[in-house]
């Protein structure tokens, strides 16, 4: 497992374990862009033919949405040159913003299979 950002009270775990990208924690740092460019040039660099996008956040601010969205844009753009390629949202019930913030991203990203997944 490749661990791409240690997770710190304001920025989430990212981990690269094989063919599965992990995004988990919280992530309201106020220097988003920047702490992602760096992920989306690894994942843009990407040559293995199979990626799952799994993303288990708690909260994450403005900038870090739009940050996730250049992600599975990314990942998207991939899939449209042969990568077989998915994200898979993890949320709790007791969070329902997350639920719809999953279900935002979903209606987005259409040329990848994009699961929301709720847990109790």
């Amino acid at each position: 497992m490749l661990v791409l950002s240690e997770p710190t009270e304001k920025s989430p775990l990212i981990t690269l374990d094989g063919d599965v990208l992990n995004i988990s924690g919280r992530s309201y740092m106020s220097n988003a862009v920047d702490y992602y460019r760096g992920i989306l040039y690894k994942i843009a660099d990407l040559s293995q033919d199979r990626l799952s996008v799994i993303v288990e956040l708690e909260y994450f601010n403005t900038s870090s949405s739009k940050c996730l969205l250049e992600i599975f844009k990314t990942v998207a753009r991939k899939a449209e040159n042969g990568m077989n390629a998915n994200v898979v949202w993890k949320c709790t019930s007791k969070n329902p913003e997350m639920l719809e913030t999953g279900e935002d991203y979903r209606d987005l990203i259409t040329n990848i299979p994009f699961e929301i997944v709720k847990e109790d």
